[in-house]
């Protein structure tokens, strides 16, 4: 299903509605300027959303058997944006990236288990201090800006 939902977003980003929601995004003031409705594609972009969290939600209570408030604490919450701002937001690598690091990340400090949200505090506070836009979306962009240059001709000086 995870495959599914990232073939489908990446699908809708390439299409005319993810350079709706790219306008969006940047500045909605331009795009209202455009004669886009951001009223209606707020509302899109909710509907879409609470449709996936409702899909993933129903496939956890398949796999934990229920579900209860006191899973999604202040924890989840910091967890979840922890994987945002360490994978960044603007690419679909971005938190795909961020969620694999996290996935493996409590293997790594097994013995810091007891601190958890410290630890991925931190992690936070480092990623926005050093990487602003996150690991994916700075490994995308050095991608982009290499590819970039490698299509530029290059210039020789004539002595």
């Amino acid at each position: 299903m995870a495959l599914l939902v990232i073939y489908i977003n990446w699908s809708v980003g390439r299409s005319t509605l993810g350079r709706i929601f790219s306008a969006l995004a940047q500045d909605e003031s331009v795009a209202a300027s455009l004669g886009v409705s951001i009223r209606k594609y707020h509302m899109i972009a909710f509907v879409v959303s609470g449709a996936i969290g409702g899909l993933f939600g129903g496939l956890q209570s398949l796999y934990v058997y229920n579900i209860e408030p006191s899973n999604f604490g202040f924890a989840f919450v910091v967890t979840v944006l922890t994987v945002v701002v360490l994978g960044g937001r603007t690419t679909l690598l971005g938190p795909i990236m961020g969620a694999a690091i996290m996935a493996i990340l409590p293997e790594i400090a097994r013995p810091l288990a007891d601190n958890r949200t410290m630890v991925n505090g931190i992690i936070m506070i480092l990623v926005i201090t050093f990487l602003p836009k996150g690991v994916g979306d700075a490994i995308v962009d050095a991608i982009r800006h290499r590819m970039r240059s490698m299509r530029r001709p290059r210039q020789t000086s004539k002595e």
